[in-house]
Order: C-alpha cells, then structure tokens, then sequence
C-alpha cells in the first residue's frame, strides 16, 4: 500500500472519486485489505471498487483504472509501475513428502508430481522455475493437474496432489500450521509485483 499511495502525488484532502481496481485474490486479501483502513483513512474522499480474481481483466472494456499484477505484466498499451518483487516458496504437504519423499535438486523433479497454475488453461508450458543468481530458468516437469485459481492452486498441495510453487505471503498461514512444508530452500525465485494502468489522455 505504501507503493500505491505513492501514485497520488497531490494533498490527500484534494484526492476524490471513484477508483475501480483489479488485482489477483492473494494479493487482496494478504497485503492490500488488512491495510486498506488506513488508506482509506488518508484519503476519504476516494470510493473504491476493489474487484479480486485470477483472471486477466480487460481493462478497458470493463471501466478499470489499474490492475495490480503479480509476474511479467503483458498488458500492451499500459503504463507499468514496479510494485516491487515477492517472495516465491516451493512447497508440498507432509502426506506428499511423506509417499514420495523430499526432492534433493531439479533434477529429481522428473519423479515427481508438480501441480501446474495457469491463468488460462492450455496456454503455460507444464514447468518449474528457478533462479540462478543471474536469470530465471525453466525445467519442464510432469504433473496430472494443472488449474487457474490460486485457492484450489493451494488446496491441490494441501490434498497431498504434488508440489507447487507460490508467493510466500499466499501460503504463510499454511506454511505457519505445517499443512505445506518448505522444500529446495536452496532453489530461490522472487516474482514481479506492479500496477498497470491507462495513459492519461494529453
């Protein structure tokens, strides 16, 4: 939230209107919602319409002012504003881990079951990513279920079904309750966080 105040660069008392925002459920409910209070507190001239989902939103066509996106934003003819990158974790449940045992590397991920997350289905590579200190990197791996909503994206590793990756602040609560563990720690990604929005006409 600190980012996005940073948008408005008048005094909050002269800031009004309706803003209509659409960013991904994780993001709303982790980062954006329990500090919304005192945005909004800030700023009382502002209404928000805060719309939450997992799908890629026509930002003109449906009356948004900016999108907040998580990984490499693709929206051509929007303005992009670095939010800043988050935390990406690699983790399973106790039950996988316990049938299948703890993957040492990437090479041992080819006998194992990877759940998959796509914002549309059929259109992202079955994969997983990683960092090596320099740039990001892709094993294709194998996996028997791949969906396009981060809640089952995170039940599906919760039920036992494979391994997945995922922002950390997405899974803290579970990663806290032992429901997923952490596994190749030493396999580290971040991911990109940013607002989108429309030029301003001249």
């Amino acid at each position: 939230m600190d980012e996005l105040d940073g948008l408005f660069l008048h005094d909050p008392a002269s800031v009004s209107g309706r803003i209509r925002v659409d960013m991904p459920t994780g993001v709303a409910r982790n980062l954006v919602i329990p500090r919304l209070p005192l945005f909004l507190q800030q700023y009382p001239g502002i209404e928000l319409e805060l719309s939450s989902s997992d799908r890629l939103v026509d930002v003109v066509r449906e009356g948004f002012d900016c999108v907040v996106r998580v990984g490499t934003l693709k929206d051509s003819g929007l303005i992009v504003r670095p939010l800043g990158r988050l935390s990406v974790v690699n983790c399973a449940s106790p039950d996988y881990l316990s049938r299948f045992g703890y993957p040492d590397g990437l090479d041992d991920l080819a006998s194992h079951a990877v759940v998959h997350y796509a914002t549309h289905l059929g259109t992202r590579p079955q994969g997983f990513e990683y960092y090596d200190g320099e740039s990001t990197h892709w094993v294709k791996t194998g996996g028997v279920l791949t969906v396009n909503s981060t809640e089952t994206y995170h039940a599906s590793a919760i039920a036992g079904l494979g391994i997945i990756q995922v922002p950390r602040v997405g899974v803290r609560d579970a990663l806290r309750a032992k429901k997923l563990l952490e596994i190749l720690a030493a396999v580290p990604r971040q991911t990109d966080a940013g607002v989108a929005y429309l030029s301003p006409p001249p």
